[in-house]
């Protein structure tokens, strides 16, 4: 819905949603030297799924990384932004610290909020059949994250 709400605003130009993918399965070093694929990287046995999308803002650049998650996680969106486009090899950037590096979100965000691109977060609604008011509500507060 999130996605949908954006391509209705007119402000927003060259919007650009991904095919879904999968997360590589990064391994990590465990006890007595054994590898073991990242939980992070995985949902119900299987590799995770995720949807890219980038826009431009006025003068400014957005990626979006929408990571699946288990229905009783909290449901949140990277929010990468820059004064240049955004490309694949951003994202791939942040899904190797997460993943391949084993930090979270927020280690992610208090190390890079100040690169180009800075990498930052947006929670948001499980519901998925919201109101006009909390998609312009959202919707906002994204923009914020560059004012």
């Amino acid at each position: 819905q999130y996605i949908r709400y954006l391509e209705q605003r007119k402000e927003i130009n060259n919007l650009s949603i991904s095919q879904e993918k999968k997360l590589q399965e990064f391994t990590l070093d465990v006890k007595d030297g054994k590898m073991q694929v990242n939980p992070k990287c995985k949902i119900n046995k299987r590799a995770r799924k995720y949807i890219t999308v980038t826009f431009q803002y006025e003068n400014s650049f957005f990626g979006l990384l929408e990571l699946e998650n288990k229905p009783s996680s909290a449901n949140s969106t990277w929010v990468l932004t820059s004064n240049r486009q955004i490309q694949n090899s951003d994202f791939d950037k942040f899904i190797n610290l997460y993943c391949k590096d084993d930090m979270n979100p927020i280690e992610i965000k208090q190390s890079y909020s100040d690169d180009n691109p800075k990498f930052d977060r947006k929670n948001h609604e499980r519901n998925e059949n919201l109101e006009d008011k909390q998609l312009e509500m959202w919707y906002f507060s994204l923009l914020k994250k560059i004012l």
